[in-house]
């Protein structure tokens, strides 16, 4: 199976209205890369690849907010602490405070801006 250089055999694939500021977001808080943009004739986000460690995501500009779709992402970070509380400056909506799970990992919670949950994980 041929897969494109920097994909992954699954992908998140997120359709977001006011797609730009969700990629200023992701560079914000995950420290994200953009690697490709393609515009369409309105001059929006046909699509575009962001990059968070090794993963990358696929994402497009929605018409309105209505036909965004949101989903929940879980990612390991080095800080969980400091990720949540980055992500609560940014205005985002706590969904769980950090805490640490019995299986070593400190964990939170938190909903962005442009509906989506994000579960983080810190491994000790």
């Amino acid at each position: 199976m041929k897969i494109i250089a920097r994909h992954q055999q699954v992908m998140p694939f997120l359709l977001l209205y006011n797609a730009d500021a969700f990629i200023d977001f992701t560079r914000k808080i995950f420290n994200a890369q953009e690697m490709l943009r393609t515009l369409n004739a309105k001059k929006q986000i046909q699509h575009s690849e962001i990059m968070i460690g090794n993963a990358t995501f696929l994402l497009a500009e929605a018409e309105s907010p209505e036909r965004s779709t949101c989903s929940s992402l879980y990612i390991y970070v080095n800080d969980t602490d400091a990720t949540y509380y980055k992500a609560l400056d940014a205005g985002c909506e706590s969904l769980m405070t950090p805490i640490d799970e019995e299986n070593g990992k400190r964990a939170a919670g938190f909903k962005d801006p442009f509906g989506n949950s994000w579960w983080l994980a810190t491994l000790s």
